[in-house]
């Protein structure tokens, strides 16, 4: 049985009782690589008479929704639904193959990854398309509620996100819970607002704070004006800083108010602090400590603020790395690399190091990441390092005690590194996140930290943690490395593609598709694939008037192969033949220059000639893995016209007559009339009425032709109802409908506005 009737029969008997509208493709038949193919509606058909001479076909581009399938396979068993929607926009059959190595919850809160990574197949023809998709829901932005739960604010954020990074957190402190935050999942994803309680996350300007790779501007830092939550700061990598007095509506980029040097693309905003309105401090790698009085207007250097350049050696010294800034009024506590802690009492003016443990020359440099000082004794100060854990001071730094075994740290020699540190004075704790932990804790008037004692988020990469004034809410919590996705949610399959492993041609490929999945277990090595097809190209057929039925392929375009003889456009005055070219499909006949309208230009056709023209669309069928230029499989075409047996699907087609003529001469001048085949010879001439048809030219409208013997009897009698534009047929027959006899005859033309015209036909029989 050969391919079509195969698919005849497959397609039949899914169909019957049940066919659906033109050009939908059941899912059944998609699966089995077939898809329901649909010629374009009607044809526009003109004639081209300036420039280059001949026929200019168009018709609608056709709906992708009509023309389009995609369906999941392989999924029996999986233990979870997968399901696609919407209409496929790309031009190629693709086949994304998904694997997830790790099994876990889909939507599930508990601490695991379960990541959906897909890439499509025949990469070396398609091009190379990655994407990955976290189905976890164990990250975002988290609220501890006054029961000690943690619940997720996620609502607005971007759940296809592979990891949910949240970089950076802050909260309005005269509008709780009006949030900022800024995303990533090894991509820069922009800055996101929360206007308050009940509101969903939404993205602020996303043409400044663009997705991007590691490479480009991120953010860093985020704070808000204590007075104002229209006005926040936000802090880059390589651009510098931002601010906005309206609410994120517009900003001005500030660069010039920290230094006139260049080499910002070295340069990171590490700490943004504003506690009171006269003292918006910014912290700026490589340039050191600056503050604004101004509200951002402009900024002072705090240049005393200096770190030893080779210690323990000597030399210069540099301004530090900045991890944290805490600001008492005025008494000023910072935490950088290397060096510990500088405070200064004087806001600035003079500072003293308070870390001695490093006066030994041959102790580790300790890099401290956060801070928390007790109000009631400044004094005592907690510590968190990058890898050196906990520690704690009660005289202002002079001696420094760690934290020993009262958290079991999996490498006592390297502690993880404890990204944010919480002085909660209403209960009475410390708080501070770590790597791959809870939040832990310890009392106020203690050193011993614990894991217990608090409900623990699901995910253990936690960012920032920070208390709130919010009612219902103690702390915010920024995590990482989790997923937000709940079941069901249906996912732009664009939005999935990672950039950074992809091909750059394919990086914002519009796939027309949403991915959902719904709840369930997936297992470990789970494997199933999309699959979406697209109709293979378009074909255009044409006959002579004579035989409607007879039409020939004149036109082909195959969308993933296009062939052509001709360099440029065949509709063009000028074009280059490709010489030795042995695979003409007449692709470069096609124009596709208007996403609406694909025009086809047919430059073989002769004036007075009566032709059908036909479009149809073919495919090979699921041609995900194979390579365009070595198909063999049959093809199949939509229909051309009605009961065409060429075509098993059905429908009208969009068959049409065109007779070729140009537009009527001009009334009073124009160019030479005349009478053509001439002489009109047996079996010669118009396909389909040789040796009887001749065709009258260059007639201005109104036009009327009497045919005589040359013995003055006349023949014919052609009035402007048979003339058709700048023409006029005439088919030699008598009023019996026997052929004229071999003799010369006389044709006169008479028009409303030029002079009679005289000439001479010939037939020879």
């Amino acid at each position: 049985m050969t391919m079509r009737a195969l698919l005849a029969t497959v397609i039949l008997s899914l169909l019957i009782g049940a066919l659906p509208a033109a050009g939908e493709t059941p899912n059944e038949v998609c699966a089995l690589d077939s898809l329901r193919l649909v010629s374009p509606a009607s044809l526009d058909i003109t004639l081209s008479t300036t420039g280059r001479f001949g026929a200019q076909i168009s018709w609608p581009a056709i709906d992708d929704a009509a023309s389009t399938c995609a369906v999941p396979l392989d999924t029996a068993g999986l233990g979870f639904l997968v399901s696609l929607d919407g209409a496929y926009k790309d031009e190629f059959d693709r086949e994304l193959l998904c694997t997830s190595l790790f099994g876990g919850e889909v939507g599930s809160g508990t601490e695991n990854s379960v990541l959906i990574s897909w890439s499509n197949l025949n990469q070396s023809v398609t091009g190379r398309i990655l994407g990955e998709i976290n189905l976890s829901n164990n990250g975002g932005v988290l609220a501890m509620g006054e029961d000690g739960a943690w619940a997720q604010v996620n609502g607005g954020l971007p759940p296809f996100l592979s990891k949910v990074d949240v970089i950076a957190l802050a909260e309005a402190p005269s509008s709780p819970g009006t949030l900022l935050a800024a995303l990533s999942d090894r991509l820069n994803r922009g800055l996101w607002y929360k206007p308050g309680p009940g509101s969903d996350w939404r993205r602020l300007a996303s043409e400044i704070f663009q997705d991007g790779s590691l490479n480009d501007s991120g953010i860093t830092a985020l704070v808000f004006a204590p007075d104002d939550a229209q006005t926040f700061v936000v802090g880059t990598s390589k651009s510098g800083v931002y601010l906005t007095r309206d609410g994120g509506q517009s900003f001005t980029l500030q660069q010039t108010q920290f230094t006139s040097e260049s080499g910002w693309s070295l340069r990171r905003v590490t700490d943004l602090v504003w506690n009171r309105p006269e003292a918006l401090y910014v912290a700026i790698s490589s340039l050191g400590l600056y503050v604004s009085a101004d509200r951002g207007t402009s900024y002072s250097n705090l240049e005393t603020l200096r770190v030893p350049q080779n210690f323990p050696t000597g030399g210069g010294t540099t301004p530090p790395t900045i991890n944290r800034v805490v600001d008492q009024g005025g008494r000023l506590l910072v935490a950088v690399n290397t060096f510990g802690l500088y405070t200064s009492d004087d806001g600035g003016v003079s500072w003293n190091w308070s870390w001695d443990e490093l006066l030994d020359p041959g102790a580790v440099p300790i890099s401290v990441t956060d801070l928390a000082v007790d109000p009631a004794d400044p004094q005592r100060i907690m510590a968190g390092t990058t890898d050196k854990g906990l520690w704690w001071t009660g005289n202002a730094g002079r001696v420094w005690n760690r934290v020993g075994a009262s958290v079991a740290w999996p490498d006592p020699a390297t502690r993880p590194a404890i990204r944010s540190l919480v002085l909660d004075v209403a209960r009475g704790i410390y708080l501070a996140t770590a790597d791959g932990f809870g939040v832990l804790t310890c009392a106020r008037d203690d050193t011993v930290w614990t894991e217990s004692g608090l409900a623990q988020p699901a995910n253990r990469s936690l960012t920032r943690l920070f208390g709130t004034s919010l009612a219902g809410v103690r702390y915010w919590l920024a995590t990482y490395g989790g997923g937000i996705y709940v079941p069901g949610t249906p996912l732009r399959l664009t939005d999935t593609i990672r950039k950074a492993q992809t091909d750059l041609a394919y990086q914002d490929l519009d796939f027309g598709l949403t991915v959902s999945f719904g709840a369930g277990t997936v297992a470990d090595s789970t494997s199933f694939s999309l699959l979406a097809q697209d109709f293979q190209g378009y074909a255009v057929w044409r006959s002579e008037g004579t035989d409607p039925d007879a039409m020939q392929l004149i036109g082909f375009y195959d969308k993933s192969n296009p062939e052509s003889c001709i360099e440029g456009y065949c509709g063009d005055t000028s074009y280059n033949i490709q010489p030795n070219c042995y695979a003409e499909k007449r692709a470069a006949c096609f124009d596709f220059g208007d996403p609406q309208t694909v025009k086809f230009f047919d430059d073989t056709i002769y004036e007075g000639f009566d032709y059908y023209y036909a479009v149809t669309t073919f495919d090979y069928g699921n041609i995900a893995t194979a390579s365009p230029t070595s198909l063999t499989a049959e093809r199949l075409y939509s229909t051309r016209f009605q009961d065409d047996a060429l075509s098993l699907f059905g429908g009208p087609g969009n068959r049409q007559r065109f007779f070729v003529a140009q537009p009527a001469a001009d009334a009073v001048d124009g160019p030479e009339i005349f009478a053509y085949p001439n002489p009109l010879r047996q079996a010669a001439g118009f396909s389909g009425s040789e040796g009887e048809k001749v065709t009258f030219k260059n007639l201005p409208p109104g036009s009327r032709v009497q045919v005589f013997t040359l013995d003055g009897d006349q023949v014919a009698d052609l009035g402007p109802e048979s003339q058709i534009d700048n023409l006029m047929p005439w088919v030699t027959r008598n009023a019996h409908g026997d052929l004229l006899a071999s003799d010369v005859y006389i044709y006169k033309v008479e028009m409303p506005a030029r002079e009679d015209f005289y000439g001479k036909v010939v037939i020879i029989r």
